[in-house]
C-alpha cells in the first residue's frame, strides 16, 4: 500500500525503531496521520473499487464464488489472498511462489486444476455487459461490438488487470459457509489507512438481483463477522517463498526425544543436543485488518568459538533467520490456534552456547508509513576457561550481535534463552495463565514448556543423541 505520513510521525517511527534489545509496543496500529494520496493513488483506489464491485456481481453466481474460495484455500500460506493473475488464469503473470503453492495444493487434495478461464469469462461478461458502470476497467479492452475472440477479450483483460498488481484478500475466510452465504461485502484498500474501508453489500443468493447496499466503517469485527472480499496492492514480499530455518539433526540409534527435565550439567560436551520448534501461536494480531494476516521472522544469535593465530579466543556470534516472512491468518490468531513452523532452532545446542538470543521481528507491509530501516543489537554469553582453554557451563564471555533490517519492519522481542533453562524446563511450564495455572502445551499427553516472546508464544522439542566415547 503506497501511502505517506508526516514528518513528525517519521521522526517518532524512527526513534521506536532503532530501539535494541526491548520489544517494539506499536501492537497492530499501523496509525495513519495527516495522509494525501497522490494522484496516480487517487486512480489505483478508483480502479480498486471498480474491479471489487466487478468481482462482487461475478460471485453471485456460486461457481465463481466457490473457485476464487477455493484458489485460496488451496494455496494454503495463511495469506487468504489470491492474486488477480492467478484468479484470472493469467499464467504469464503468476509468480513462482504462488504456482508452485497451487500446484502442490491440488496434488495433495487430489483434485485437478480447475477451468483457468471459468472466472476470468463471467468476470470478462460483467465488465462487457456494464461498461459504463466500470470506465477504468473497460477503457483497453477491445470494443464489445468487435470482432475480436473470446480469447483476445480475455487476453485483454488479464493484461489489464496483470498491470494493475491487485490481489484479492478474504478475512477470516474459515469462519464462513461460502457455498451459502446470502450476501456478501466487497470493498476495497483505501491507502490512507489499514482499520477501516468503506464497500457494498451485494446479496448473493438471488443472481437477478442487482440492490447493493453501500457501508462504512469496515473494520475489524465486522470482518470477522461478515463474509468479506478486499481488493488491494500486491506487496511483493507477499509472493516470495518463505522458507525456513535449515539443517540438520543427528537423531542415530542412541537418541531420544525428551519428556522430562534434565539437568544440564550431566550431558557431555560430545553428545548432541537437537532442538526444533515444531509450532508457534500468535495472540494478537501485528497488522490491522487490511494489512491481512501477521507476517514474522525469528532470529537467532549464538556465541562461536573462534581463536587468533596465538590460540587466544575472539568472542563473536553468528545470526540465524529460522522463519522467513511466516504468515499467521487473523482466523488462527482469533481461535488461539497453533500453527505449524517445523523449524530448527538448533542442531547442536554446544555447551559453550550458555545463551542463545530469541529475536522476532514482524513485517508490516508497504504501508502508509515510509518506516526507517531497523538495526537489532544484544549479546549473547559464552562459556569458555581462558586460563583452562576449554568450554565451560558457566557464562564468562559476551559476544555481541547486530542485525540489519530493511523497512516495514518492527522489532517485537529480543531476549536470551539459557542452556540451562532449556534443559531443566522441558516440560512442566514456566508461564501462568490469568488463573495461575502453568502453562503448556500437552502433545500426545506430554506437557511442553511453553515460552513466550511478546505475543506469540511456542514450545521446544529436544532430542538427545548420546555419543560413545
Amino acid at each position: 500500500m503506497k501511502k505517506i505520513i508526516t514528518g513528525i510521525a517519521v521522526v517518532l517511527l524512527m526513534a521506536l525503531a532503532f530501539t535494541a534489545c526491548q520489544k517494539n509496543d506499536m501492537g497492530p496500529e499501523n496509525k495513519i496521520i495527516g495522509t494525501q494520496l497522490t494522484p496516480q493513488q487517487v486512480q489505483q483506489v478508483a480502479l480498486m473499487k471498480e474491479a471489487s464491485l466487478a468481482i462482487g456481481k461475478t460471485i453471485k453466481n456460486s461457481e465463481a464464488r466457490n473457485y476464487i474460495v477455493k484458489l485460496v484455500r488451496v494455496k494454503n500460506d495463511n495469506s487468504e489472498a489470491i492474486s488477480m493473475a492467478a484468479l484470472l488464469g493469467d499464467q504469464a503473470n503468476i509468480t513462482k511462489y504462488e504456482k508452485d503453492l497451487l500446484a502442490k495444493g491440488f496434488k495433495q487434495n487430489n483434485k485437478s486444476v480447475l477451468d483457468k478461464s471459468f472466472f476470468a469469462k463471467e468476470l470478462l461478461n460483467i465488465i462487457y455487459n456494464n461498461s459504463a458502470e466500470y470506465p477504468m476497467l473497460s477503457k483497453n479492452l477491445p470494443h464489445n461490438k468487435s470482432s475480436a475472440s473470446t480469447i483476445d477479450k480475455l487476453n485483454a483483460l488479464r493484461k489489464e488487470l496483470a498491470a494493475q498488481n491487485l490481489e484479492i484478500y478474504l478475512p477470516y475466510r474459515q469462519e464462513f459457509k461460502w457455498n451459502s452465504i446470502s450476501k456478501v461485502t466487497v470493498t476495497w484498500d483505501p491507502l490512507t489507512q489499514d482499520s477501516i474501508s468503506q464497500g457494498v453489500i451485494i446479496p448473493v443468493s438471488n443472481l437477478k438481483s442487482a440492490t447493493a447496499q453501500p457501508v462504512s466503517n469496515i473494520n475489524e469485527n465486522y470482518v470477522s463477522t461478515e463474509p468479506t472480499l478486499l481488493v488491494r496492492p500486491i506487496d511483493p514480499v507477499d509472493y516470495t517463498n518463505g522458507g525456513s530455518g535449515s539443517g540438520t539433526g543427528n537423531t542415530g540409534v542412541n537418541s531420544e526425544w525428551l519428556t522430562t527435565n534434565i539437568d544440564y550439567t550431566k550431558v557431555p560436551e560430545s553428545d548432541i543436543i537437537l532442538v526444533t520448534i515444531p509450532k508457534v501461536k500468535l495472540n494478537k494480531n501485528y497488522r490491522w485488518w487490511i494489512g491481512g494476516s501477521s507476517q514474522i521472522t525469528i532470529y537467532r544469535a549464538s556465541g562461536d568459538l573462534k581463536f587468533d593465530n596465538t590460540g587466544d579466543l575472539i568472542p563473536s556470534a553468528s545470526i540465524y533467520r529460522l522463519i522467513r516472512q511466516k504468515k499467521i491468518s487473523r482466523y488462527d490468531v482469533k481461535n488461539h490456534n497453533w500453527v505449524g513452523v517445523n523449524i530448527i532452532w538448533d542442531d547442536d545446542w554446544q555447551k559453550h552456547e550458555n545463551t542463545e538470543q530469541f529475536i522476532l521481528v514482524s513485517y508490516q507491509g508497504d504501508l502508509v508509513v515510509t518506516s526507517p530501516s531497523l538495526v537489532i543489537k544484544g549479546t549473547t554469553k559464552i562459556g569458555y576457561d581462558l586460563v583452562k582453554r576449554k568450554v565451560s557451563a558457566t557464562a564468562t564471555l559476551d559476544a555481541a550481535f547486530e542485525i540489519k533490517l530493511g523497512p516495514h519492519n518492527i522489532l517485537r522481542y529480543n531476549n536470551q534463552i539459557s542452556r540451562r533453562s532449556l534443559l531443566s524446563h522441558v516440560v512442566g511450564g514456566i508461564l501462568h495463565d490469568d488463573d495461575g495455572n502453568l502453562i503448556v502445551k500437552n502433545v500426545n499427553g506430554v506437557p511442553y514448556t511453553v515460552r513466550k516472546a511478546d505475543e506469540l508464544e511456542y514450545y521446544f522439542n529436544i532430542n538427545w543423541t548420546h555419543v560413545a566415547n
